[in-house]
């Protein structure tokens, strides 16, 4: 069994940390672990990591705002994609065409994702098993429509609707540039066959 785990965003030790334990577990099951990181580097300082084949995934750094520029209050999960990537569909379409690339190297039986929404939406329609795993921040409920961040403040469901509307769209023209079908909701891509939550109830960004 061929496993590609795949981690695209954030920077910190955290994310390697939850990947490491799960691959060195289906190792020891006799997979074949392929690991494209954000950052390689980070899963060097931990035991056995020569073990697994680690190369850099692509990914999109959300970099620094321009001097005077706000940054956009994140009110659903959408939201933190755009300085991402998904702020315009040729920017997104290249960054898929880089994650096929990945696929066909790797060809995976199953993918794995860490704070990694591209590679799910790259792997549509691909006879493999994909697995999501992370915090609540990284594993949003796979709802239509999105189901907000900040939950405890009211009356942003026109504007969450409007910000969801405008992503959807987005990422239906980069599919279009590589001659896909497209999605009919935001959720489609974010459906996974199993979540694995690693976070407690009192630090879910999604309290139900």
């Amino acid at each position: 069994m061929r496993v590609l785990v795949a981690w695209e965003m954030g920077r910190n030790f955290g994310h390697v940390t939850q990947i490491v334990p799960v691959a060195e577990a289906l190792l020891r099951r006799g997979a074949s672990i392929h690991m494209a990181l954000r950052n390689p580097a980070a899963i060097a300082p931990f035991a056995g990591a020569s073990r697994f084949q680690v190369f850099q995934a692509p990914f999109r750094s959300p970099g620094k705002l321009p001097p005077g520029t706000a940054k956009i209050r994140s009110l659903i999960f959408a939201d933190e994609l755009q300085r991402c990537g998904y702020d315009q569909a040729k920017t997104l379409a290249t960054l898929l065409g880089n994650w096929q690339q990945v696929f066909r190297r790797v060809q995976p039986d199953v993918l794995i994702v860490q704070a990694s929404p591209t590679a799910m939406l790259a792997s549509l329609g691909m006879p493999i098993r994909r697995f999501s795993l992370g915090g609540g921040f990284d594993v949003p409920p796979a709802t239509a429509p999105l189901q907000g961040m900040r939950y405890w403040e009211k009356g942003h469901n026109l504007e969450m609707a409007a910000r969801e509307s405008r992503m959807l769209a987005t990422i239906n023209k980069a599919l279009d540039m590589h001659g896909r079908e497209p999605l009919k909701s935001f959720r489609d891509f974010l459906v996974t066959d199993k979540n694995f939550l690693c976070t407690v109830q009192e630090l879910d960004h999604y309290p139900d």
